[in-house]
């Protein structure tokens, strides 16, 4: 599908998004997650861990603690463990669209925005709107922080019982008091117990979100769903009529090919 044309943007502008894009490129995951987040957030409400899980699952494959983005291999086995069944080649072309700033890696923000097909420019012509309304903020940020409260607790649990596991092998008082703490963590459920903290915290997250849907009586709020609708309207045209001229493109092509033997 051939682009949706949009008008060219200002060379000054360009020039100050590129310096901004460095600075977010280099921030860390988290972070990227919630700049694409606060763009787009009228379009993410309610489904924010969408991002969050993807961002996490992104930070497995970075090489080294404090990596920021992918190295060009490492991007290629993100895509292919992310179901992409491109060939290498397709892979590769897929690379040169996500890598906007051509360094030859990949960081999240330039990733969720190609897996969302949405450009830089989406980016921050969004935020030339203006910031969100601070009711959806707020909401946002409570999110975020829940989800990473979440991981947090069942990370230390997780590392807890290894950490129990590894004392138990051996022998002496310590051995001993690790098993009886192991069987007090399987007593109550350890599995099921950090499930139930995980479907948990999604409740309440999906649950404040919802509230916030259901009590969007603000007129701050109403401003920014119209303004949001009339974007996804207009980029729906955009695109249909992106596809008309390809198709006709296409026709023209075909019929200068049959013409060529008649």
């Amino acid at each position: 599908m051939a682009s949706p044309q949009k008008e060219p943007v200002d060379p000054e502008v360009q020039k100050e998004r590129r310096k901004k894009w460095a600075e977010m490129a280099a921030a860390d995951v988290d972070t990227q997650a919630k700049e694409f987040l606060l763009s787009f957030i009228m379009e993410f409400k309610g489904r924010s861990e969408e991002v969050l899980d993807i961002a996490e699952e992104f930070k497995s494959y970075l090489r080294n603690d404090g990596d920021v983005d992918l190295e060009e291999d490492l991007a290629h086995l993100f895509l292919e463990r992310r179901g992409d069944a491109r060939t290498v080649v397709e892979l590769r072309e897929a690379l040169s669209v996500i890598d906007y700033d051509r360094n030859n890696r990949v960081c999240f923000l330039e990733y969720i925005l190609f897996e969302n097909d949405k450009t830089v420019d989406d980016l921050f012509d969004a935020r030339d709107k203006g910031l969100p309304p601070e009711e959806l903020i707020k909401a946002l940020e409570e999110a975020i922080a829940q989800y990473h409260a979440t991981l947090a607790e069942g990370k230390a649990e997780v590392d807890k019982r290894a950490e129990l596991e590894l004392l138990a092998e051996g022998f002496g008082v310590a051995a001993m008091k690790a098993r009886a703490e192991l069987a007090q963590m399987r007593a109550r459920g350890f599995t099921s117990a950090h499930n139930y903290k995980e479907i948990r915290a999604k409740y309440t997250t999906k649950k404040k979100e919802k509230e916030l849907r259901e009590a969007d009586k603000s007129e701050a709020l109403r401003k920014a769903k119209a303004e949001e609708d009339a974007r996804l309207e207009a980029e729906a045209k955009r695109k249909a009529q992106a596809d008309a001229e390809e198709r006709a493109a296409r026709r023209a092509r075909l019929k200068a090919r049959a013409s060529a033997f008649e």
